[in-house]
């Protein structure tokens, strides 16, 4: 909605409220693909969403990235090998969001 330009719908608010209620731990599926882009919803944001999500989201990270810098892979059936490859790079794409490397998301 927000890159369509419909920064005011209602369904925008709801959809950031929804996910501030069912966080970011491990517990949910598709953890890192979702980690990434509620950071990118709630950077669009701004304000509020961005000031509630964003610290405790990077410190949810950091604490569990290995000293290498990966962070492990999670899914059913893997914790390494190419989960750990898809999950180091959607970990650091999550915590670059407001760096503005991707120039679509930018505001």
């Amino acid at each position: 909605m927000q890159l369509l330009g419909a920064f005011d719908d209602p369904a925008v608010g709801r959809g950031l409220e929804y996910l501030q209620r069912h966080g970011y731990s491990r517990g949910i599926d598709h953890f890192w693909y979702m980690n990434y882009y509620a950071m990118q919803a709630h950077f669009q944001a701004g304000g509020k969403s961005w000031a509630r999500w964003h610290p405790k989201v990077r410190e949810f990270l950091l604490k569990r990235q290995k000293e290498d810098g990966s962070w492990p892979g999670y899914t059913a059936t893997l914790h390494n090998g190419p989960a750990r490859c898809y999950s180091t790079a959607m970990g650091a794409m999550a915590l670059e969001v407001y760096l503005h490397y991707l120039p679509a998301y930018q505001r």
